[in-house]
Formats: C-alpha cells, sequence, structure tokens
C-alpha cells in the first residue's frame, strides 16, 4: 500500500517548492519594476495581483491532490486485480 505519509510529505514538498519559485519570481519582477517606477506604483500592483496569486496556488494544490487521489485509486484498484 502506499505510505499516505510518505506521499504527503511529497505533496506539501512539491507544493512548497512551486510557491516558493513562484514568490522568487514575482519578488524579481518587483525588484525590476522599481528601477523604472515608484515603490508605491509597484506595491499597489502587486496588491492587485494577489487574488491571482491565491488563486494560482489553490489551484496547484487542488491540482497536486487530484494526482494524490487518483495515483492512490490507481495503485488500489491494480493491486486488487492482482491478489
Amino acid at each position: 500500500m502506499i505510505n499516505k505519509r510518505r506521499a504527503t510529505l511529497v505533496f506539501l514538498a512539491a507544493w512548497t517548492f512551486t510557491m516558493l519559485t513562484i514568490a522568487v519570481k514575482i519578488w524579481e519582477e518587483f525588484m525590476q519594476a522599481l528601477e523604472s517606477r515608484s515603490f508605491w506604483s509597484v506595491l499597489w500592483d502587486l496588491i492587485t495581483l494577489l487574488p491571482n496569486f491565491i488563486a494560482i496556488s489553490v489551484g496547484f494544490g487542488l491540482a497536486a491532490a487530484g494526482v494524490y487521489v487518483i495515483t492512490s485509486a490507481s495503485y488500489s484498484a491494480i493491486r486488487s486485480m492482482f491478489q
């Protein structure tokens, strides 16, 4: 049977890595935008993009959870066929 604890840790690690990658990209864009625009203008742009970032993180989480559920269900079904 699938080790659920290990699978959960892998899922959390992948999700965390994805979110950190997105955060680093946003930070790079923020610093680059500061070269040509004011701090408050760039900050306002980040605030308006926050719902998109939340939606992306929830979407990645749901996609990864779906893959986890499908994989565990497929594994269980295949295993039961050969028992």
